[in-house]
C-alpha cells in the first residue's frame, strides 16, 4: 500500500488534497531549510501549496509556494506562521 501524499496519485487516508473551491491546501514546513525539508517541501509540492519556515527569509521555488520567517519560540509568530494552512509538519 502506498502513502499519501508520496506514494502514487489519489486520495489519502483525510480525502483529497483538493478543497471544494478546486484550491491546493495549504502546508506548513517547520525545518524546510534543512535536507530533509528541502526534499519534503519538494515532493509535497506536487500536491500541495507549500510554506516553508525559516529564520531567515528566502524566495519561493523548489517546491515551496512562499517562506515565512519564523520564531517558534514565540506564540505569536507561531500563531501567524500557521494561519492558513490545513496541514503542519515539524522536522
Amino acid at each position: 500500500a502506498s502513502s499519501w501524499p508520496l506514494g502514487t496519485r489519489g486520495t489519502g487516508p483525510y480525502g483529497s488534497a483538493m478543497n471544494e473551491t478546486s484550491e491546493r491546501d495549504t502546508v506548513v514546513l517547520a525545518g524546510a531549510s534543512g535536507f530533509v525539508g528541502r526534499a519534503l517541501g519538494a515532493r509535497l509540492g506536487e500536491r500541495l501549496r507549500v510554506i516553508g519556515l525559516s529564520r531567515a527569509g528566502r524566495a519561493p521555488g523548489a517546491g515551496f509556494d512562499a517562506w515565512r520567517t519564523c520564531d517558534l519560540f514565540s506564540l505569536k509568530d507561531a500563531e501567524r506562521a500557521l494561519e492558513g494552512a490545513r496541514y503542519a509538519v515539524y522536522l
